[in-house]
Parts: structure tokens; C-alpha cells; sequence
């Protein structure tokens, strides 16, 4: 279904993500894909895409909060910098 192409999640690449525990670069893994979880093999805890951002706790697939944030915050940064017409 093309229409429903904005609802599917881009897979994981480990080289994107830092450990949030120790700060390993290069030995991340993928734990879970379905979970969508990583695990650093230098102190081998696992930890989401989202730890340490604003999305941590958040229980929505991420194409919900983009569609929620454009849908409501767009119009208003649009607003905000529209100058009205000098007379």
C-alpha cells in the first residue's frame, strides 16, 4: 500500500547509535529488530533507539509523534512567522 508508506519504521543500523552507559561507538549491535533494540557488547546492556532523547518513555511507533507534531506545531511556526502588512 503506497499510501501507508509514512508508517513503516527504517531498519536499524548500529553504526548510528552511541552506548548511553559507556559511550562504546563501535561494538553496538542489534538485539531485537521486532523490539527495536541495541545492545553495546562493551558492557552488554541492551538499550532502545530512543534512551536518552525526549522519546524515551514514549509508547507510540514514531510515525505517530511526527504526524502529531507536524499536524499541531506546523501551524503555529507558521503563524509565528508570518509579518503582517505594514499600511
Amino acid at each position: 500500500m503506497a499510501e501507508l508508506k509514512f508508517m513503516e519504521t527504517e531498519d536499524l543500523d548500529p553504526k548510528m547509535f552511541l552506548c548511553p552507559y559507556c559511550g562504546e561507538e563501535e561494538r553496538i549491535g542489534v538485539h531485537s529488530y521486532k523490539e527495536r533494540l541495541l545492545k553495546c557488547h562493551g558492557c552488554k546492556l541492551c538499550f532502545s533507539e530512543t534512551k536518552g532523547t525526549v522519546f524515551e518513555n514514549l509508547h507510540y511507533p514514531m510515525w505517530v509523534v511526527v504526524l502529531i507534531i507536524k499536524r499541531n506545531l506546523l501551524p503555529l511556526a507558521v503563524e509565528q512567522v508570518t509579518v503582517p502588512p505594514v499600511y
